[in-house]
């Protein structure tokens, strides 16, 4: 129930890459999936709906029509990966080999903080190349 109220997608996979657990919040963020999660399925089903293109691609994914080790790269990199949803969202997963065989990756929606990151860039670009002095204020001048 605790993990219930993490802002975080959680699944936990066993050493066979078969889901043990996986919390509401991972549903939630893979909404637009097909496929009925459930515990004991082989994450490469999971995965095999990713590749099938219905939760989107990682930047970095080839065009090659093979399926990467998706689990231990994530894994052996040890940071967060980005992946584009097919929605438009932009989701953030962490991975990590616990001590037990297990893995654990983490989900979180980073849609509104990559939004605001362009924003920002993209205003600031457009101040530091107008020709006059340029100041900002708050609201409370």
């Amino acid at each position: 129930m605790l993990l219930d109220l993490l802002p975080l997608g959680v699944l936990l996979l066993d050493a066979d890459e078969h889901i043990v657990y996986f919390n509401r919040n991972f549903t939630e963020i893979l909404d637009g999936l097909s496929l009925e999660i459930s515990v004991g399925m082989p994450f490469r089903a999971l995965l095999g709906s990713y590749l099938d293109g219905q939760i989107g691609k990682a930047p970095e994914d080839n065009d090659a029509g093979e399926a990467p080790d998706f689990l231990c790269s994530l894994i052996d990199e040890g940071c967060p990966r980005q992946f584009n949803l097919a929605s438009g969202r932009v989701i953030s997963v962490t991975a990590r080999r616990l001590d037990n065989g297990q893995s654990l990756l983490l989900y979180s929606d980073i849609t509104e903080a990559q939004t605001y990151e362009r924003e920002s860039s993209l205003y600031r670009a457009a101040l530091e190349n107008v020709p006059e002095p340029v100041f900002l204020r708050d609201s409370e001048r």
